[in-house]
């Protein structure tokens, strides 16, 4: 028995692939999207890192496809409409397969899972393009130099639960999953 073509197509991506090329899949997005089919995809903030998947992206986006980005959710994983969904085996491992779902609980409850990561995600243009604002430079200097978040706060004239909740906008602002991660992502867009 043959599936309908799909209506919707949700689809997160994990960590970066080792090499990327345009496939055959490409065509047919592309051709889906001039059909009316919704493409939602959420891509794991470290797969920015490459220009060619990132120029692939920004392709389909000027075509309608929605890109938003996380570093929180990272499972790659495709739904078609709430009927069928394409697990990854072995997350290790992408050239290991994907196990086919079709029970209706499972495909529901990860659409439900996927809905509610898509909400908590950025969108790709907004993670890439947003300039940073005198303060988040600021915040960034005195994180980077400072030994506890006391000292920090104290530097910034304000207290310590503003500062982590400063600290933590900034973070899922550009996509970092720690401290650590949102200094390196600072400093590759040269803010640091």
């Amino acid at each position: 028995m043959r599936d309908a073509p799909a209506r919707e197509v949700r689809s997160s991506k994990a960590e970066t692939p080792l090499a990327f090329q345009r496939g055959a899949s490409y065509a047919s997005t592309k051709y889906n999207l001039r059909r009316g089919v919704i493409y939602r995809t959420i891509l794991h903030t470290s797969r920015l890192s490459v220009p060619t998947l990132l120029d692939y992206y920004r392709d389909l986006q000027r075509s309608g496809y929605q890109v938003r980005v996380s570093s929180d959710y990272n499972r790659t994983v495709v739904l078609h409409d709430r009927t069928r969904a394409f697990v990854q085996l072995d997350p290790s491992d992408g050239r290991a397969g994907a196990l086919l779902i079709r029970n209706p609980g499972i495909v529901s409850t990860l659409a439900d899972l996927f809905d509610q990561a898509w909400l908590h995600s950025a969108d790709l243009e907004t993670a890439l393009a947003a300039p940073p604002q005198p303060a988040d430079l600021h915040l960034l200097t005195v994180l980077q130099g400072a030994p506890k978040d006391e000292v920090a706060a104290r530097q910034l004239g304000v207290s310590v639960r503003t500062f982590r909740r400063h600290v933590a906008e900034l973070m899922q602002r550009l996509g970092a999953e720690n401290r650590f991660q949102l200094a390196a992502l600072a400093k590759e867009r040269g803010w640091l």
